[in-house]
């Protein structure tokens, strides 16, 4: 089967959200698609098997791109988009739900499985708290500096997807090959994925950014948002992720993302042993870094992952 090989460590979480973008783009568009690593790499570079021919895989990524065009260029405001809105005013919050909801039952009716993911994965504001944080109701893997998530809708999603929109046979091909083009400075990874100053092709950012709906925020009535995979202990926090021993479909791996084994505080010898039942070998560490003194700021990178063998 056809690889096609995502040229980044896999060491860097921008990686990783990389293939799991792809992937959902192929199945949303009728294709297999299976995710793992390459085993002879060190840096655990991921990589996408599939049937589809280039072109197809192509037409699959421009497909997407134009099913959500619609939700990523709404706004609720001139410059303020709707599908990452965090807020400090009730009635903010209030708009921004009601056309979250119109957006949602729109692609819904349309059978656009990527728009509607991608409305669960960012973040929604969660309108029925009372002096809610802007941390209750976002994505924890949102490390946009200012308080406000929309910044990656402006900063990520509208100025990846002409790209996307735009992408080429050969572009492609070549960006899988086994030395891909190095992109230029304007490229510099703006997911906050990885350390700064890495560069990252920016059809790769749009794959990374859709890769987020395959882990949809969960609310709830008090507290911090839940987001599969991330952590908290004391004072660190970060994301873990599963490296599987053998390729895993779409749907398996989204099963895999949402076990809480994943998202403690520790991986415990009986979640490890839980989680090779489920044919993971190891998981990565993401820690998060901090780039703000303020904090009401949430401003941070993710560094390289720690590597952690499951005993």
């Amino acid at each position: 089967m056809p690889t096609l090989n995502v040229r980044i460590s896999g060491l860097m979480l921008v990686s990783h959200l990389t293939a799991y973008g792809l992937g959902a783009t192929l199945e949303a568009s009728g294709e297999q698609a299976f995710v793992g690593h390459d085993p002879d790499s060190l840096e655990l570079e991921p990589r996408v098997e599939t049937a589809a021919a280039p072109d197809r895989v192509l037409e699959c990524v421009r497909r997407t791109a134009m099913d959500c065009q619609r939700v990523v260029e709404a706004d609720l405001a001139p410059g303020r988009p709707a599908i990452w809105a965090r807020f400090t005013d009730s009635e903010r919050a209030q708009n921004a739900l009601q056309l979250r909801e119109a957006l949602l039952d729109e692609v819904e009716t349309s059978g656009q499985t990527i728009s509607v993911r991608l409305l669960a994965g960012l973040g929604a504001p969660a309108a029925w708290l009372a002096k809610a944080k802007p941390s209750q109701g976002a994505s924890q893997l949102d490390g946009v500096a200012g308080n406000s998530t929309s910044d990656f809708v402006r900063g990520v999603l509208r100025r990846t997807l002409p790209t996307a929109l735009d992408a080429t046979a050969d572009e492609l091909r070549a960006l899988y090959a086994s030395e891909p083009p190095i992109p230029n400075d304007e490229a510099e990874d703006k997911t906050g994925w990885s350390p700064p100053g890495v560069r990252v092709h920016p059809l790769h950012q749009w794959l990374a950014a859709v890769g987020l709906t395959q882990l949809p925020v969960g609310l709830s009535a008090s507290g911090r948002s839940h987001t599969p995979c991330c952590w908290r202990n004391g004072q660190r926090r970060g994301v873990r992720l599963p490296i599987p021993d053998a390729p895993v479909s779409m749907p398996r791996l989204r099963a895999v993302l949402m076990l809480p084994e994943l998202a403690g505080p520790e991986v415990t010898a009986r979640d490890g042993a839980r989680l090779r039942a489920l044919g993971v070998a190891e998981v990565l560490n993401f820690q998060v870094i901090d780039q703000a003194d303020n904090p009401n700021m949430v401003a941070f990178r993710f560094g390289r992952a720690e590597r952690v063998e499951l005993r």
